[in-house]
């Protein structure tokens, strides 16, 4: 196989797997993507210089999927793309000697190959460099019947659904070449295809997810609705505060901030004109199926802020009690408890338990340095979640235990700090990695109640209810309905990334295969993306499948959207502010109804990715056979044998 034959099926399998994924969102192009690598493995009589050219065309294809990191860091952007080209490009290079190692198994080749592709995709995505489980192959499937696989074999399994298919076709359309093996080879494919759409769409329907009461009211019986699990109200405030804030946030954009965020927090509480009420008929960016026509009788249980929004310093309560003590303050007179003290006052005038992305810190104390400025000495600070609830951010708090590679740690680079702050000088001016990472799981608890058979979209707050009311019919407004308590609304918080980090997901739903949680709610600052949509887009795409593994809601509070909520299946059931057509790069407050899970944990909960490590596994094997030397036994040949030697290996 020439170079340039490299070279355009390279090209292929980029153009290929880069449509896949937002902003192009051809999914089926999924199901051929890695046809053209296959094509490669099986032709090229040169593994290395094969492996380089397809590293090349795929470090372009990384720098345009990946784009957006041109605002974050002009120096990672492409150092990140050629990291992500190596593993395409180490398929291409071990699969290829894998098939000369079996120049006439076919189908052991194509097994050996499929389990080499998920095995590198779970290294990249839960190892390598602290893990990084974006753009893998099974992602753009979500919608499709082959997702819910996932709550057994997780994401990674799904890959392997995904890419087993396609390259068995490639194997034997290059190796077998009959028409009559390949038919055979295509019908069992189809075959394979069809039993797999089948599972897919048994699984969703015997776990199908609940109807909602509210848009179904009048249609449903009592039975439908006594065996109806709890649900939350939930109101999102998206904020579209720019990314820059990481880097400097100064105190007259601080306060101008959080005076619209207070704005916001209100009309999530309707406690001021509703959005519907404000927009005109004519509003083209009102979504006519959207939510906001109900936001009049929609009281929540819970608001969330987005992740790093609260304009102060932070919410851990030693440490505001040290910023008192030194009298730190901002320019400006404003002392440095200013936002604590008016978050504490909005949050008791709105009476709803908030939740708020902030900074948390362990034993801070402050002193002067050599210098005579500030220094802040901790036992650790951290990108935290903090419940406030009767003016006050409870003593507990999650602090996030996966940091975000080249975002928030220099991975292995962070152990010597002169590097770190050498390569931050370079490309990431401004920025410091000086978080540390949680230790634990936290989970906080809210009360929730169940729906009534009669409820439709009335509602009793549990907090107007005393303890004997909790259990018994109550009568509003002359609708007889039920408000019953149900315990409390267990809620973990991952934050940003980690929502796309499976193994991370399920150690905070889950603990030795028992729930510990009710609800995911995902705190993120996606400001990172700018103004492109695509980046936005695929981080949601990422966050539905950790739902399907779990068969746990989320509902994502972002900064800059795509703000959501998504339901035991993935489908999404409201998106962005008030539903509006455009669901990113604006602010305002989405209301949603999520509905709590029941039933046994998921296979994919208990047992996690023994899918992909076992793949990893097989893939570790499948690698020291093919780059074993090959023992050459000389032998004594005439002309004409070398000459039928050489026919035959053309006719393979």
């Amino acid at each position: 196989m020439t170079r340039i034959r490299v070279f355009e099926l390279s090209l292929a399998h980029a153009l290929l797997f880069m449509i896949a994924f937002p902003p192009f969102d051809i999914w089926p192009a999924t199901f051929v993507s890695i046809m053209p690598l296959v094509a490669i493995v099986l032709r090229t009589q040169g593994p290395f210089c094969s492996a380089r050219i397809v590293w090349v065309v795929s470090t372009v294809m990384w720098l345009f999927m990946q784009r957006w990191l041109i605002g974050v860091t002009v120096v990672g952007w492409p150092l990140l793309a050629m990291y992500l080209a190596l593993y395409p490009a180490v398929f291409v290079w071990i699969g290829a000697r894998l098939a000369r190692r079996w120049p006439t198994s076919h189908f052991r080749l194509a097994i050996g190959l499929t389990v080499l592709w998920v095995g590198l995709e779970t290294l990249r995505g839960e190892f390598m460099l602290t893990g990084y489980a974006w753009f893998l192959l099974a992602h753009p499937l979500i919608g499709t019947p082959l997702a819910p696989f996932a709550s057994v074999t997780g994401v990674y399994g799904v890959s392997l659904l995904v890419a087993l298919p396609q390259i068995i076709l490639m194997v034997a359309f290059v190796r077998r070449r009959t028409v009559g093996a390949m038919l055979i080879t295509a019908a069992y494919t189809g075959a394979y295809l069809i039993l797999v759409v089948f599972l897919g769409m048994a699984l969703f329907f015997v776990n199908a997810p609940p109807i909602d009461v509210e848009e179904h009211e009048g249609e449903l019986s009592e039975a439908h609705i006594s065996i109806r699990a709890p649900k939350l109200d939930v109101a999102v405030v998206q904020t579209n505060v720019p990314q820059s804030n990481k880097v400097g946030w100064p105190i007259e954009q601080r306060l101008a901030d959080f005076e619209h965020m207070r704005e916001l927090t209100l009309e999530a509480a309707n406690r001021t004109a509703t959005v519907r009420e404000r927009l005109p008929e004519s509003d083209d960016e009102t979504s006519a199926h959207g939510r906001g026509g109900r936001a009049t009788d929609f009281s929540p249980d819970l608001i969330i802020w987005p992740e790093t929004m609260f304009p102060g310093d932070t919410l851990s309560a030693q440490a505001i009690d040290e910023m008192r003590r030194v009298g730190l303050g901002y320019s400006g007179g404003i002392d440095a408890d200013y936002f604590n003290n008016e978050l504490a006052a909005l949050q008791q005038l709105v009476d709803t338990p908030m939740l708020i992305g902030a900074v948390g810190y362990d034993e801070l104390e402050i002193r002067p340095d050599a210098n005579g400025a500030v220094e802040f000495v901790h036992a650790g600070k951290y990108n935290s979640t903090f419940l406030v609830e009767d003016g006050v951010a409870i003593e507990t708090r999650y602090d996030k235990l996966h940091l975000t590679p080249f975002g928030e740690v220099m991975p292995i680079i962070s152990h010597f700090e002169w590097l770190e702050n050498a390569l931050l000088a370079i490309g990431a001016g401004g920025m410091s990695f000086d978080l540390d990472a949680g230790s634990r799981p936290v989970v906080f608890e809210l009360p929730v109640r169940a729906p009534s058979a009669s409820e439709g979209s009335q509602k009793t707050e549990i907090s107007e209810l005393t303890s004997d009311d909790r259990a018994a019919p109550t009568n509003e407004g002359g609708t007889a309905h039920r408000a019953v308590a149900h315990d409390v609304v267990r809620i973990v918080t991952p934050i940003c990334f980690e929502a796309a980090t499976p193994r991370v997901c399920r150690r905070l739903v889950f603990a030795d295969g028992e729930r510990q949680a009710d609800l995911m709610v995902n705190l993120t600052n996606d400001g990172w993306f700018g103004d492109r949509r695509a980046g936005h887009a695929q981080h949601l795409q990422v966050a539905r499948w950790r739902c399907i593994e779990l068969r746990t809601p989320m509902v994502r509070a972002a900064n800059t959207g795509i703000s959501a909520s998504i339901d035991t299946f993935g489908q999404v059931q409201d998106r962005g502010p008030d539903n509006r057509v455009k669901d990113w790069n604006v602010d305002g407050v989405m209301r949603t109804h999520v509905w709590l899970p029941g039933g046994p944990p998921t296979f994919y909960a208990r047992y996690g990715d023994i899918v992909g490590w076992g793949c990893v596994l097989m893939s570790v094997i499948t690698g020291i056979v093919a780059l074993r030397p090959r023992k050459i036994e000389p032998t004594l040949q005439t002309d004409q044998e070398r000459t039928d030697a050489a026919n035959h290996e053309d006719q393979q």
